[in-house]
């Protein structure tokens, strides 16, 4: 997070944890005026169609403690190495809409469903997802880039990079999106983000590909890959 005298906290490192694997519920980080917190769904329901649903919702809350306003951003990434499983295979990125909100998009160029096997490998095929409603810049980048861009000038750059495909460990293509909390004040204000990945198909059964759970309802012509 930033506060407009160019302070950053660095909450967004910790961030990856959430995305990852939940390493992390709840994060604080105090600076001069500012108490900032991040924190990610922790889902523990016996709803299967809710707990299916690879998706977590990233929420920052900060306020001042000083009795001044100060206006506060926060920046949030996820890495293409989320969507492959070694940093040499290539990913593809774009950009997709879903109603109001736009949606950063990356995924192996491959697509190799469900053909990895054995120990120490992680997946391949689907695609990342990351967006935030009202968000003040989202773009496609570099992610050191990206993350030094935020903590210099409190923003991202203008357009995505094009550079694709390429494979992840050139310079790891990440999405980023920066939110606004505003002028906080004495009073908590809190924004989120959604990250999620669409793995496609994610079981093979009898030598026959099988749709996520949560997807089962859905029409064959949406789950089109």
């Amino acid at each position: 997070m930033r506060d407009g005298r160019a302070k950053t906290l660095r909450l967004h490192e910790h961030a990856h944890k959430l995305a990852r694997g939940f390493e992390i519920h709840s994060l604080c980080h105090a600076a001069p005026g500012i108490q900032a917190q991040l924190s990610g769904t922790l889902l523990t329901t016996d709803d299967l169609e809710l707990l299916s649903r690879s998706l977590t919702y990233v929420t920052w809350s900060a306020r001042s403690t000083d009795g001044k306003p100060h206006d506060v951003s926060a920046y949030f990434s996820a890495g293409g190495d989320l969507a492959v499983n070694t940093l040499d295979q290539k990913v593809v990125a774009k950009r997709e809409k879903a109603g109001d909100l736009t949606a950063l998009v990356i995924g192996s160029e491959e697509q190799p469903v469900l053909r990895s096997k054995g120990d120490d490998h992680r997946i391949d095929w689907g695609y990342l997802y990351l967006t935030a409603p009202q968000q003040a810049s989202a773009v496609i980048g570099d992610d050191a880039a990206l993350a030094e861009a935020f903590a210099k000038e409190g923003k991202l750059a203008d357009k995505d990079d094009d550079r694709f495909p390429r494979a992840v460990r050139d310079g790891k293509p990440t999405a980023a999106v920066v939110v606004d909390l505003g002028k906080v004040n004495d009073a908590p204000v809190s924004k989120y983000a959604m990250v999620a990945y669409d793995d496609l198909f994610s079981i093979q059964y009898m030598k026959k590909n099988l749709r996520p759970y949560w997807r089962r309802r859905l029409s064959p012509g949406w789950c089109k890959t």
